[in-house]
């Protein structure tokens, strides 16, 4: 099957698979688009935004989101020449977080936690390929999955970099024949969040990037008339979008154990993604060192469930070996997802490579970090569990608990994701603009 062949859409009841039926049928006229930012094409030192506006009233037009992406030129300013990198998740970690509404005012998502959220992805998703090679040359990746910094920088030439915005519900094809349109705001990450400074460099009071030829690029398809006539007929003028998207909750753990509940009250819960980065990591800020989205450590961890209203997620309770062992005690939890192809899992990664040279904290000395690709996952719509269904937990009816236990005090950050369906429904037989069911 191509890649224009595989459905984007969930086959749920009054949602339209319309993007394959275009295909299939040859409908539609493409073209290429970018926009620019409504508030300016350049931004410096993170702490503000770019917002964009995709508009609506287009006649008989659709836009493709699938492979959405912002495209911009980086400077990095302080230090000399080539002092600089990215972290090794690249331009990813330039994003703080990213909010969607539509043009009506309607909140679709708010996507905070977005760096993390997209490294994480980037080590369950791609192959090591991808990550080295046209991850490098697009987001500026590191050599390795494991490598502690990504492409290097100048700070008298713009590197070109191109940013997926990805992992949305509105990544498909969206109707912009309505009376409404999308807002996407990007909320930039602070310099400090995303460069490395390269080993044996001199510390700096304060860094210093920019941002600029901000751009967003996008498609759109425009169908004959008789074709959207038949569209319309078929689904009755009501246009149902159906994606993931995700919410995020971070706690700090400073002691032997975390007991949090977790507010993710949506209908249909399909994932959890936990992962731990170390507060150490936060030192040395004028290095460029706060804790990096790609320093994912098992560290001291030693248990962790996930309970619904009281009841183990799919009966299972991660239990890990000390962080000396570098295998992290994960064989048999993996071994596991694996043969049932669902479930709970977690990816062992490089969860305590102790790397050196992630920073320095002066000239000529080290400053030792632990990186790794260390995340914990539970499934919530496999079946696997006879109290879980094929499209989800509906979390509206309890609480979801985490309890997470050490040998020692771990000392990070626990990040936590909920990825869950969402739906954007547009009825043109009535108000002409979205609305939001999740």
């Amino acid at each position: 099957m191509s890649e224009l062949e595989k459905p984007l859409l969930a086959p749920l009841p009054q949602t339209m698979n319309y993007r394959d039926r275009m295909i299939s049928a040859g409908m539609g006229i493409r073209e290429k688009l970018y926009i620019q930012p409504t508030n300016g094409s350049s931004k410096s030192d993170g702490n503000n935004f770019s917002e964009f506006h995709i508009p609506g009233n287009r006649s008989n037009t659709f836009a493709d989101l699938k492979n959405l992406y912002v495209s911009f030129n980086l400077l990095a300013l302080d230090g000399g020449d080539g002092e600089f990198s990215l972290e090794n998740a690249g331009v990813a970690n330039c994003v703080e977080r990213i909010e969607l509404d539509t043009s009506s005012g309607v909140h679709i998502a708010n996507y905070t936690g977005k760096a993390v959220y997209d490294s994480l992805k980037m080590f369950e998703d791609w192959d090591l390929d991808a990550f080295i090679n046209s991850g490098a040359a697009l987001m500026g990746t590191g050599s390795t999955i494991s490598a502690v910094s990504g492409v290097g920088l100048s700070r008298t030439i713009a590197r070109e970099f191109v940013l997926p915005i990805i992992h949305s519900s509105i990544n498909t094809m969206v109707p912009l024949f309505s009376n409404d349109g999308l807002r996407i705001r990007i909320h930039w990450a602070t310099p400090s969040q995303y460069l490395v400074r390269n080993a044996g460099t001199a510390a700096y009071a304060t860094l210093s990037a920019t941002l600029s030829s901000i751009s967003m690029h996008y498609d759109t398809v425009k169908v004959r008339p008789d074709e959207m006539a038949a569209l319309f007929e078929e689904y009755d003028g009501r246009f149902v979008i159906t994606g993931t998207d995700v919410m995020h909750q971070s706690e700090q753990m400073n002691s032997t154990s975390l007991n949090s509940n977790l507010g993710f009250g949506r209908s249909k819960c399909q994932r959890i993604l936990i992962t731990s980065r170390p507060v150490a990591n936060a030192a040395n800020t004028d290095a460029g060192i706060i804790m990096k989205t790609h320093t994912y450590s098992l560290s001291t961890l030693t248990n962790a469930e996930l309970r619904f209203n009281g009841r183990l997620i799919n009966e299972q309770m991660f239990s890990f070996a000390p962080a000396a062992d570098a295998g992290g005690g994960c064989a048999i939890i993996l071994a596991e997802a694996m043969k049932s192809n669902g479930g709970s899992f977690i990816n062992p990664g490089l969860q305590n490579s102790s790397v050196a040279n992630y920073g320095t904290a002066a000239a000529g000395a080290t400053y030792n970090s632990i990186g790794g690709t260390w995340f914990m996952r539970w499934d919530l719509s496999n079946g696997v569990d006879t109290h879980l269904s094929q499209s989800g937990l509906d979390a509206r009816t309890g609480t979801f608990q985490l309890a997470l236990t050490a040998s020692s005090d771990p000392a990070s950050q626990i990040d936590i994701f909920c990825e869950y369906e969402n739906k954007l429904v547009l009825d043109m037989k009535t108000d002409r603009v979205f609305r939001v069911q999740s």
